[in-house]
């Protein structure tokens, strides 16, 4: 049995810099997982979709297997509705499929803390 793909469901920007951050984190993943067809794929403002991706990810899966994660802080429509929504979309597209969407990444404490260095270096100098 083949690793199932493994989608990473980035929100998308129109910005370059933007853009090229999602694709470094993509490709990086793809290098820690070698034997993984790890693509990337956006809500919204870059292509491909989510749907797209998924699609041609379970369409050259020869058990048609994909893990999709959302790649989120908070709980909002995207991830409520959005994602679901073009995740069911590109299982239908590729017929029978097994698709296994985590749970986003939500607000984990270490990217809190990192958040809260960040700020907080900005409004108190340095010693």
């Amino acid at each position: 049995m083949n690793n199932p793909a493994l989608v990473i469901a980035i929100h998308g920007t129109r910005s370059a810099e933007g853009q090229a951050v999602g694709r470094a984190l993509t490709q990086r993943v793809a290098a820690m997982l070698s034997d993984v067809d790890v693509r990337d794929a956006y809500v919204e403002l870059d292509t491909p979709t989510i749907a797209d991706a998924l699609a041609s990810a379970l369409e050259t899966q020869p058990d048609r297997r994909a893990v999709v994660v959302p790649l989120m802080l908070g709980q909002g429509g995207h991830v409520l509705e959005d994602i679901p929504e073009a995740v069911a979309e590109g299982r239908a597209r590729a017929g029978s499929a097994t698709v296994i969407t985590t749970p986003h990444l939500g607000p984990e404490s270490s990217v809190r803390e990192a958040v809260i260095v960040l700020v907080l270096s900005q409004y108190i100098p340095a010693p």
